[in-house]
């Protein structure tokens, strides 16, 4: 009986299986043909960030204030470039604390979180923290143009040369939170939100 039982399901447990594959094929195709559009229409990117700049709002993905063991200390002998075109040294922020930002405008996830850092900035004591915010487009004049379409306050600088061995990471955006006393306390890699009171004050009071 067992047996009849078990066989008399087979053509039944197929059908569903045949359905179920079938449904998953159209949801994958529907899923290709929207990226697909996307894709070809450029949009791609402004889609995902989208999606990204709403995970930034849910404020979930909040940077740590916890200092890094290895404590590296900085290399303050390096040049960027103002969006003036000055040369500006490193130099010139040691003393400080420095949030320290490497981003692109080709970046969903650095776009992504750019307003929050924006306004994170606007309300921090800047005469004891310093935003670098470094884009790496090669073209530092579309950064430029980006920021002044966007009405950010951050200032934005270009690397004039190679940066220190210490800030070298693959992925961006990547930050890296500088004491006065010239050392890495901390650093995130990918999507953050930092506009919280808890990270303001940790930065006021490094």
């Amino acid at each position: 009986m067992l047996s009849h039982a078990v066989y008399f399901h087979i053509p039944e447990c197929l059908r569903f299986m045949q359905k179920k594959t079938k449904r998953t094929l159209i949801e994958l195709s529907i899923i290709l043909a929207v990226f697909g559009v996307l894709y070809t229409t450029n949009t791609l990117k402004d889609a995902v960030g989208f999606v990204q700049r709403l995970m930034v709002k849910t404020q979930l993905i909040r940077p740590g204030t916890e200092a890094d063991t290895a404590g590296k200390t900085v290399n303050f002998q390096w040049d960027l470039l103002d969006e003036k075109g000055r040369k500006v040294s490193f130099r010139r922020f040691k003393g400080k604390t420095v949030f320290l930002n490497f981003w692109a405008t080709w970046c969903p996830p650095c776009i992504a979180e750019m307003p929050n850092i924006d306004a994170l900035y606007r309300r921090t004591n800047r005469s004891r923290v310093a935003f670098i915010m470094v884009a790496k487009d090669r073209n530092f004049s579309k950064a430029i143009r980006f920021k002044n379409k966007k009405n950010y306050q951050l200032p934005i600088y270009h690397m004039q040369s190679e940066a220190p061995s210490e800030f070298f990471h693959q992925s961006i955006p990547t930050t890296f939170i500088i004491s006065p006393e010239g050392k890495i306390v901390s650093s995130e890699t990918g999507l953050t939100y930092y506009n919280t009171d808890s990270f303001k004050n940790y930065l006021e009071t490094l």
